[in-house]
């Protein structure tokens, strides 16, 4: 496969958000496990390809819960006139995406808990495993 290459040209912007603040947080432990859920969708007759990314968590080790969505589209500046689809270029594209889509998801949930009166809280880093990327 060529080198893929992406140009955002709209987003990142948030679809979906949901927070809430619980009484109290029920354990000390402080280890936070998130979910994050992915999707793609390719307009091959445009180029443009639109990933979407999601994050939760509702740890009892946090005083509150958030299950935020974003999505960006971006168009596919390799110059040939291939179709772009399969598994392969889903999970280049969404390779290239990803860093886009987290630190934007990362900045919307540190945002609801300082608005929220609590202190900021940052989506724990993690490392895109492309091999456990549903079909």
């Amino acid at each position: 496969m060529e080198t893929l290459q992406l140009a955002l040209i709209d987003g990142p912007s948030l679809k979906d958000c949901e927070f809430k603040i619980k009484e109290t947080a029920e354990s000390d432990d402080k280890t936070i496990e998130c979910g994050y859920v992915l999707s793609i969708n390719t307009d091959n007759d445009e180029k443009i390809v639109t990933i979407g990314v999601g994050a939760a968590s509702d740890s009892e080790n946090i005083p509150f819960s958030f299950d935020v969505k974003a999505e960006a589209s971006f168009r596919i500046t390799t110059p040939d006139d291939k179709k772009y689809e399969g598994e392969k270029f889903e999970k280049k594209a969404i390779m290239l995406a990803w860093p886009y889509l987290f630190i934007f998801l990362k900045e919307v949930v540190s945002d609801l808990t300082k608005k929220a009166n609590l202190p900021p809280f940052n989506l724990p880093p993690t490392e895109l495993d492309l091999q456990k990327l549903s079909d």
